[in-house]
């Protein structure tokens, strides 16, 4: 189902919750990635949304690349 959603979704529409939706919710989205068959899948696919977050931060507009990031856990230093 993750390699369909980023085969077929444009990378500039890629979001967590595109992915969620994959799963039914956000909240199931979270516990699939607690267990231990699915953790480092879904923990990469997360993983991918945010580095497309990233590499919008070279664009003209990066406002919502910057809220976005911060939703990681990123900070401003």
């Amino acid at each position: 189902m993750i390699d369909t959603y980023f085969n077929d979704t444009p990378m500039k529409q890629w979001t967590v919750t595109g992915l969620a939706l994959l799963f039914g919710s956000r909240q199931l989205l979270d516990d699939y990635q607690k267990r231990k068959p699915y953790s480092a899948m879904i923990t990469r696919a997360k993983l991918m949304v945010e580095n497309k977050y990233e590499l919008m931060l070279d664009s003209r507009s990066t406002t919502g690349a910057i809220f976005a990031l911060k939703n990681f856990g990123w900070v401003d230093r």
